[in-house]
């Protein structure tokens, strides 16, 4: 997750390789994807566009989440 208010940053994080998704509420982005290089090539954009940053966090998925992903339903389904 990154708060950033700057205009073009959802565009420019889903160019980058390793975004699967990036969802945006107010001035905060939920950015999701895979690999090792997501949290560099985030940051390095990040930089290169001089983008001003409020909060940056990291999360990795749950059990639930991956069964999600991989089944298409919640384990209660």
């Amino acid at each position: 997750m990154v708060a950033t208010a700057h205009d073009d940053a959802a565009s420019r994080f889903q160019a980058l390789p390793s975004v699967d998704t990036v969802r945006g509420e107010n001035a905060r982005l939920t950015i999701r994807g895979r690999g090792d290089d997501l949290v560099t090539e985030v940051i390095h954009c990040l930089s290169e566009h001089r983008m001003r940053v409020t909060e940056f966090r990291t999360e990795d998925p749950t059990l639930e989440d991956v069964f999600l992903k991989l089944t298409g339903h919640s384990i209660r389904d």
